[in-house]
Order: C-alpha cells, then structure tokens, then sequence
C-alpha cells in the first residue's frame, strides 16, 4: 500500500478519536461513516437532553452546543451590562438616582439580598444550579450540580460583598465617599467579568462553562 494512502486511512481512523458518537472505517480506498443503531434506553436519554446539549457542529470541530437557560444568562449579563453597570459607574462621579426619595443603588441592594439569598438556599435545597425563572418556586427538581461551584461563590459574593456595600449607600456622611468608590470599581469589575461572559457564551455557543 503506498505511504500516502496509508497515511489517509490512518486519518480516517482518527476521526473515530475525534468523533466518538460516530463510527468511520476506510473501505475501498474512501472514508465511509457507519451510523449505528441506538437502543431504546439511550435514545430516549438522548431526546431528554437535546435541549441540554444543543446540536453537534462537527464540521467545525466545535461538539456540542450548551444553551441551557441560554436566555436567562443571556438576560443577565445584558442586565449587567446595560443597567447595573451604568448605575456602578456613575458613583465614580458622585451621582446617584432616587426613586420615592430612596437611593436606587440601596433598592438595588435589598433586591440582591432578596434574590441572591434565596436562589442560594433554592439551590442548596434542591441540588439542582441551573434553574431559570420558569422554575423559580418549583423545590422537586432533579439534581443538577454543574456548575455548582462558579454559582455558589457568584451568590455568596453578592451576599457577602456587594450588598452590603449598597445597603450602606448614603447611609454616613463620612464614609459614603469611599463606599461610592468600591462601587465603582465593582461597576469595572462587572463590566469586564460580565461583558466577557456575554461575549464567551455567544461566540461559542457554551453558556454553562466554568473558570476552568
């Protein structure tokens, strides 16, 4: 067999490597792909998680797709960026925005105790991390732990870090110079940790990564 055909059908054996769903064997001097038959147990699994896995683009090399709640982060991180940013850095020049004469970034704040404080206990409960607001109340989900650790220090930060610090907005006199200050450098950070996700969810079609 001469060297370059040998070297072709050890490509084609690769592709098993490169494609484990799939089957390519080298016959009669081409590269054919054999699609096997699943059985009942693992096609059913398979049509549960197609959402989950999103759709294979083997073509690029790129696997599958994970778009789940896919447009509940996509909602968060716009949020992030469009609304919370701006308000964050606008401390940096001492404004603030008022509604019923109560400072926005101290409703902002109760909010985040609110939300970030029950989406943790949610998700401790129910062992499941990638709940969207379709199922906010819903306590009898399957166990979903991916992601679990990036989640859990996303809640406890907001928890620990941020709301306190616009809870305390306008609170002193003294200090609220300096609390302006840490937010906006919350409001860079957002805008970087935020923006990039976005742009990283987007571009690949992988909205539950973590920092690994």
């Amino acid at each position: 067999m001469p060297h370059w055909m040998k070297k072709t059908e050890q490509n084609c054996l690769n592709m098993n490597k490169k494609f484990p769903g799939s089957k390519f064997v080298w016959k009669d001097g081409s590269c054919d792909k054999i699609e096997s038959f699943l059985d009942s147990k693992e096609y059913f699994y398979h049509k549960k998680e197609k959402l989950d896995k999103g759709v294979s683009d083997k073509s690029t090399d790129t696997g599958y797709l994970d778009i789940r709640n896919a447009n509940y982060l996509r909602t968060v991180y716009l949020l992030h960026i469009l609304i919370v940013v701006p308000l964050f850095l606008l401390c940096c020049i001492g404004i603030h925005y008022e509604i019923l004469g109560i400072d926005l970034l101290r409703i902002l704040g109760w909010l985040l105790l609110v939300y970030m404080g029950y989406g943790l206990l949610k998700s401790e409960i129910t062992g499941n991390w990638n709940w969207g607001l379709s199922n906010i109340f819903d306590f009898n989900m399957k166990q979903d732990r991916r992601n679990s650790a990036r989640l859990r220090i996303v809640y406890i930060f907001h928890l620990l870090i941020i709301v306190p610090l616009l809870l305390y907005v306008n609170y002193n006199k003294n200090t609220n110079k300096q609390i302006e200050g840490m937010v906006c450098i919350l409001g860079i950070l957002a805008l970087l940790y935020h923006g990039y996700s976005y742009w990283k969810s987007e571009t690949e079609g992988q909205w539950n990564w973590n920092w690994s």
